[in-house]
């Protein structure tokens, strides 16, 4: 049930971040500084394991804890894309509760135990971003956008 509002709150939360910047696309001047809306949309979900790897335009990225070590990490953890380049995410968790969250584009999903989540994002803004786990705030990895 908790997932299920916490599901309903992201996908509510990125539907009026995907609207904002359709309404500020129609305003004139550009900012360097000032990182425009970028636009994500879940896509599906669904409770299978997945491997981790990037297949076709699938970039796959597992949030694990290899061998039950508590060395949690993303798998893998670093990112390279273009501007303008639309993503398509499949996350999964392989053991617990983890969180995909890049505080700086507005994305932040929970995925239980085994769970895959799929979403389109398009990088916008170039720039680097931090990815955490909220629940493991050591388990980071960086997405750079060129």
């Amino acid at each position: 049930m908790l997932r299920l509002i916490r599901f309903e709150i992201t996908f509510g939360f990125l539907l009026i971040i995907s609207i904002v910047s359709l309404i500020g696309c129609s305003s004139s001047g550009t900012d360097q500084e000032t990182k425009s809306s970028e636009s994500a949309s879940v896509t599906s979900s669904s409770t299978q394991k997945s491997p981790a790897s990037s297949s076709g335009s699938v970039t796959k990225v597992v949030n694990r804890d290899p061998g039950g070590s508590g060395k949690y990490e993303f798998y893998p953890s670093k990112f390279t894309f273009s501007v303008g380049q639309e993503v398509k995410f499949e996350i999964s968790s392989e053991s617990e509760f983890h969180t995909f969250t890049i505080d700086d584009l507005d994305i932040d999903l929970g995925l239980e135990a085994e769970e895959v989540i799929e979403f389109t994002f398009t990088f916008n803004d170039a720039g680097t971003y931090d990815l955490v786990c909220l629940s493991h705030p050591e388990m980071t990895g960086k997405i750079t956008v060129k």
